[in-house]
């Protein structure tokens, strides 16, 4: 059993230790409980974090959020069970945490359990995702045209004051004037430009390289068309010139953040989906395509992808999450090769330009974490159903208290488990037994040899004295040490060792008289043979000696005739004695206001100075001396009319230990399977 025990504890600690995840337990605002993973994303020492209110490891601005959603759920009120929040390591760095809870039983009372992972990194890169998005926008808004007009043969007649600063000039007049390809880089350009305008009647974002004043390039985008006079000739060209040199860049910014956001995204544990608002999907990362066909499914809709009882839920979450801005929840999937997963969905919404435009989705795969619960739970139903069931009484001390314990020690001291809860332990065993019991605990603890059984009185809560037999080892409870004890009834053994004890005495006494009869046996032997060798060396007067041991003997018999005279006698005046100046006073007492109790005690003694001058006893005791003193008893209250119950309540046993012995009377007396009244037949041995 203990071994069992043993084995479930393990089990339940390496499956809480070796979790990725930090997982903890909260009772009210204290954690009692958190396993290494959690000690590392913290950097506190576990006694720190179970000595402290959890609240004090989460960032400010969060504690209020996070601690009221743990007080509604501790009610029992539905609240958001995934949620991410920030923390406080030890050396002052903020952390993101998603967390996962529920709410389990803990040492008898409500408490949350809680998964949290680490999203810090994937919140960085969210961040740096943002920023980059950022950027391009403040390109696009910070970004400014130049409006430019000249003649048919291409030289500048008006331009816009945005001109100076893009290409370095003071004065319009070092503009104004000059043929335009002065300012290209490459002045053939034009005559290309031209045929376009005249091919489709403009151009847009036409790229040409510009040159500065300082003889410096860069790229441009030209949106023009001809100006045409009132007859339809031409008169020159006209547009817009922009500076797309911050675009450029961007747009190289830009293909980074990709490569970067592909990496990151390729190198997820998670499954991550980008779709449009019409639900097709536009973006799988490598770790959902490594488990479903997605280039298959890039481009279509949930009907198109999946049969209606798939897509009608997916569809319905889709649209939530895009209303809603965020939706997370449970399901079981099976992958391309007919596995059974299961994953924590995390729905969200996009928006770019401030409006709703993307639907995004990580998807986590919680199979493990899953099968690490079920396993979990199978292993405390296990040790539970262990330690409700279990014969002995099991308990935990912990700090001298009592921390734990089976059911089966409201039958052991009369006490419920509340009530016994972080009681000091000494205070149930029995006064005589505590320095003993408190110094075997105390060198147990410290790593001292003790014995591996021993055995001590407890006391019930009515007050009633109970022997138990202790077993104790030293185990590790929420962190710390602490002793966990079997505690085996064995009242009912110790008293049969008492009478055993009584029994063995009696005997010893018996075997002390038979020794001495034996020596003097010895010593009449040894006078024997002396005698005997003297008659041998005295052969010649042995007719003088028989005579005199003749007379010797009749000498010795009348001593003995004598002495069964004396005893005689000496029984008389006993009887004598205690008939005058006992018996009388008994009843004496016996007429006087006594309770039953006291009542029942002078009937005992009138009934057992009885039997000392009854022949009864004696008879009963020498001619049946395989009886017990306890059956003996028995016998004589039997004989005197008394019932069972009424035997009972006189020796202070119970109705069926009295039956038992007088089962044993009679066997005793061979007349077990005959027809014969008890009382009837002690009563003729009188």
């Amino acid at each position: 059993m203990e071994s069992e025990l043993q084995e479930s504890e393990e089990t339940y600690r390496l499956l809480f230790e070796s979790a990725g995840e930090g997982i903890l337990i909260a009772q009210g605002e204290q954690i009692k409980f958190a396993n290494p993973a959690l000690v590392k994303i913290l950097g506190y020492t576990e006694d720190i974090i179970t000595a402290r209110p959890f609240v004090s490891f989460i960032h400010p601005e969060d504690r209020e959020m996070v601690l009221d959603r743990h007080l509604r759920r501790m009610r029992g009120e539905s609240v958001e069970t995934d949620y991410p929040f920030r923390i406080v390591t030890s050396d002052g760095n903020e952390k993101w945490l998603l967390v996962n809870s529920t709410v389990i039983s803990w040492d008898g009372k409500p408490a949350s359990l809680s998964f949290l992972m680490d999203i810090t990194d994937r919140k960085q890169a969210e961040a740096m995702l943002r920023e980059s998005e950022e950027r391009y926008r403040s390109i696009i808004e910070k970004s400014y045209d130049a409006f430019y007009r000249t003649d048919e043969h291409g030289v500048v007649i008006m331009v816009s004051p945005s001109i100076l600063r893009m290409l370095g000039y003071d004065s319009l007049d070092e503009i104004l004037g000059k043929p335009i390809e002065n300012f290209w880089v490459h002045p053939e350009e034009r005559d290309k430009m031209l045929w376009c305008i005249a091919e489709d009647g403009f151009i847009r974002d036409y790229e040409i390289t510009a040159k500065k004043k300082d003889g410096s390039s860069f790229p441009t985008a030209v949106t023009s068309s001809f100006r045409m006079s009132n007859e339809g000739k031409i008169l020159g060209v006209e547009g817009v010139i922009r500076d797309i040199s911050k675009r450029k860049k961007a747009e190289e910014m830009l293909r980074d953040s990709e490569e970067r956001f592909r990496a990151f995204m390729d190198n997820m544990r998670s499954l991550v989906i980008i779709k449009d608002k019409e639900l097709r999907p536009l973006f799988f990362n490598r770790r959902y395509m490594e488990m479903f066909p997605g280039e298959e499914w890039l481009g279509k809709t949930p009907e198109e992808i999946f049969p209606p009882k798939i897509a009608g839920p997916m569809r319905e979450k889709d649209l939530k999450a895009l209303s809603e801005g965020f939706v997370s929840y449970e399901e079981e999937w099976t992958d391309k090769d007919g596995n059974s997963c299961f994953f924590e969905t995390r729905k969200f919404s996009i928006s770019q330009k401030g409006k709703v435009s993307l639907l995004g989705a990580i998807i986590t795969d919680i199979t493990e974490r899953k099968q690490a619960f079920e396993n979990l739970k199978r292993s405390e139903q296990d040790y539970r159903l262990l330690f409700e069931n279990a014969n002995d009484t099991i308990v935990i001390v912990q700090d001298n208290h009592l921390k734990f314990s089976n059911p089966r020690i409201t039958s052991l001291l009369g006490y419920t488990l509340n009530e016994l809860l972080d009681v000091p332990f000494i205070n149930l065993v029995h006064p005589a037994d505590r320095s003993m019991v408190m110094d075997t605990h105390q060198n147990r603890m410290e790593g001292q040899s003790v014995p591996e059984y021993y055995c001590f009185r407890v006391t019930k809560k009515q007050g009633k004295t109970r022997w138990v037999e202790a077993n104790a080892v030293v185990v590790d409870w929420k962190g710390r040490p602490a002793a966990l004890a079997f505690l085996r009834d064995i009242t009912e053994r110790k008293q049969v060792e008492k009478q055993l004890k009584k029994h063995h005495d009696h005997l010893e006494n018996v075997v002390k008289e038979r020794a001495e009869i034996n020596e003097q046996l010895r010593l009449e032997l040894v006078k024997r043979k002396r005698a005997e060798s003297a008659l041998k060396e005295r052969s010649k007067d042995l007719k003088k000696h028989v005579d005199k041991l003749v007379e010797l003997n009749s000498a010795l018999k009348f001593l003995l005739k004598q002495r069964e005279e004396d005893k005689g006698q000496l029984e008389e005046k006993v009887i004598l004695n205690v008939k005058e100046l006992l018996l009388p006073y008994l009843e004496e007492l016996k007429k006087s206001q006594l309770d039953a109790k006291h009542k029942n005690l002078v009937s005992i003694i009138e009934s057992n100075l009885n039997e000392i001058i009854s022949p009864f006893a004696h008879k009963l005791s020498s001619n049946y001396y395989g009886l017990t003193p306890r059956e003996i008893e028995i016998a004589n209250l039997v004989r005197q009319g008394k019932s069972s119950k009424e035997i009972a309540n006189i020796i202070g046993i119970s109705d069926g230990s009295i039956i038992v012995h007088r089962n044993h009377i009679r066997k005793k007396l061979g007349i077990i399977s005959k027809k014969i009244n008890l009382r009837t037949y002690l009563a003729s041995l009188s």
